[in-house]
């Protein structure tokens, strides 16, 4: 099964640089774990991706219907972080930027690499320490998002995907976001599993 799964993915990847092999754990008895970030985490997050592209976000334009149009459409032109602005899914292989292809299942999907994704916005950006990571992560979030700032949303986004996808890629796992929109608003995952039955 993940011969046929790299199979299909590889595909895409013609032309493509790859640097390690391009394979990760299909195994049965592979972990599975989540993570429910508010949309607003996640929302932070990218803004100040976009931010860091040149972009002109403010704090008052995120809002649920803006993190909502993120995902449901691909910013693949992003310079320096195109694995975070264009991708829905991570694979944990270095690849030099995303692609789309399809599951098994047969839905398409853009998929990033997640092995320095984990680091390199904070890197260019925060430049937070392994202590302040944990600190950000910690408690539920703001009581009224009114409250907090972007900053602080991006802070609290960033502490959740980057403890996420190194747990990803110390698992060798595919880490994938999902979404909802049911009436009472806007609910975001983040997923490792055995890729098969990711989508």
């Amino acid at each position: 099964m993940a011969a046929r799964i790299a199979s299909r993915l590889r595909r895409p990847l013609l032309g493509r640089k790859v640097t390690e092999p391009f394979d990760w754990n299909e195994s049965l008895g592979a972990p599975y774990f989540t993570d429910k970030p508010g949309w607003w985490e996640y929302g932070g997050l990218l803004a100040v991706a976009l931010r860091a592209e040149g972009r002109a976000i403010s704090d008052q334009q995120i809002s649920e219907q803006w993190v909502l149009s993120l995902f449901t459409r691909a910013l693949p032109g992003g310079r320096r972080y195109p694995h975070l602005l264009g991708s829905h899914a991570w694979l944990p292989v270095e690849i030099d930027r995303p692609f789309r292809a399809s599951w098994p299942a047969g839905r398409s999907a853009f998929f990033g690499s997640s092995p320095r994704r984990a680091t390199e916005l904070n890197e260019r950006t925060y430049r937070a320490q392994e202590t302040e990571l944990v600190e950000w992560r910690k408690g539920d979030g703001p009581d009224d998002l009114a409250d907090w700032s972007l900053d602080q949303m991006a802070r609290f986004g960033l502490a959740v995907f980057v403890e996420f996808a190194r747990q990803a890629v110390a698992e060798r796992l595919p880490m994938l976001l999902d979404y909802k929109q049911p009436r009472s608003g806007l609910r975001c995952t983040f997923s490792a599993r055995v890729g098969a039955h990711t989508v």
